[in-house]
């Protein structure tokens, strides 16, 4: 899962007509949803027009949102997989339509009885539509025996003689974690650097973000 901070500087003097109204309707939804802690920032050519926060960062201790919370994002981690396979394309390191199994030939051993695992293209996987089913693991009743999601590739290939395609690959949409973490892999392929490195090197670091990380669930 990715932290990541959003981090304001001051906004001008005098928000802009409409912002008060905006604000309003903003806690409000916040809370009719009990969000704890919430925060919203609208920028423009690098510059910070207006900002605001509701709630609080810790509940329990008082301590309310401001311009420096933390908050945990979790597929926020799609959008930057994204930019970065996209980045990839425009470097010419891949095409959109290349074959996903063309760099992660493990996924050749899920089951697809709709054809042939040869035909996932990364654009499928960027778009939803190769099949694959939102879970990325099986065990979700909480009983003491299961084990934790695993969080090394290894771990996730044993799994793959297990798995099944949902559609056909190309036929329809469905939200998909699976998908976002084989490009995470391909990009790890095609670069030699861990995904978290490639992302700070090539997005966040020219970008100067240096307030986000990346952090692990068990």
């Amino acid at each position: 899962m990715a932290l990541l901070a959003l981090l304001a500087t001051p906004a001008a003097h005098g928000q802009r007509p409409g912002w008060q109204p905006f604000t309003r309707a903003f806690d409000a939804y916040a809370a009719g949803d009990s969000v704890v802690g919430a925060s919203v920032l609208v920028m423009r050519a690098g510059r910070v027009l207006a900002h605001h926060e509701y709630g609080f960062a810790d509940r329990a201790l008082g301590r309310r949102v401001d311009e420096r919370t933390i908050f945990h994002w979790g597929s926020i981690t799609k959008t930057l997989t994204a930019v970065a396979v996209m980045q990839l394309r425009d470097r010419k390191r891949l095409t959109l339509d290349d074959r996903v199994t063309h760099y992660i030939p493990e996924l050749r051993q899920v089951h697809d009885p709709f054809g042939s695992m040869d035909d996932v293209t990364i654009r499928m996987l960027l778009s939803h539509s190769a099949g694959f089913q939102n879970p990325t693991w099986p065990y979700k009743a909480g009983k003491s025996w299961e084990p934790f999601e695993p969080t090394r590739w290894e771990q996730l290939a044993a799994m793959l003689p297990y798995q099944e395609v949902a559609f056909a690959p190309g036929s329809r949409y469905s939200y998909s974690n699976p998908g976002f973490i084989y490009l995470a892999r391909i990009i790890e392929q095609l670069t030699g650097d861990p995904y978290q490195s490639y992302v700070y090197k090539n997005l966040w670091a020219p970008l100067g973000i240096t307030h986000s990380y990346f952090g692990a669930t068990p």
